[in-house]
C-alpha cells in the first residue's frame, strides 16, 4: 500500500516495453508490489491500444476498421442526404475517431 492506495491486481496489466529488434523473450511472470502477474503484449489505456514495441499497429487497425465501417454505412445512405448532412455526419463519426 502506497499513499493508502492498493493495486488492484485483477485489473492491472503489466507490459514490458522493448525494441522490435530485441529478440529476448518476455518473462512468464513479473512481480509488482509483491503480486505476481503475467506480462501482456497489448494493452488499452484511455481508448488507445499500445503494444510492447510501441508500433501501435493494433490501434491503427482498430481506427481503420471503425472508420471503414462508418464510411460504408454513410455510403449506403448517402443518396438520401444533402451535402450539409453528409458533411455533418462525417465530422461526427469520422473526425471524432481520428482526432481522439
Amino acid at each position: 500500500i502506497v499513499n493508502r492506495l492498493k493495486l488492484n491486481t485483477a485489473k492491472t496489466e503489466v507490459m514490458i516495453i522493448r525494441s522490435k529488434h530485441d529478440k529476448v523473450a518476455n518473462p512468464e511472470k513479473v512481480k509488482v508490489f509483491g503480486e505476481e502477474t503475467t506480462p501482456v503484449t497489448n494493452a488499452r489505456n484511455l481508448g488507445i491500444y499500445f503494444d510492447e514495441t510501441l508500433t501501435m499497429e493494433k490501434h491503427v487497425s482498430h481506427v481503420i476498421r471503425n472508420c471503414s465501417m462508418y464510411l460504408h454505412n454513410l455510403w449506403r445512405i448517402g443518396d438520401k442526404l444533402d451535402k450539409d448532412s453528409k458533411i455533418r455526419l462525417v465530422n461526427v463519426f469520422i473526425h471524432s475517431i481520428l482526432d481522439f
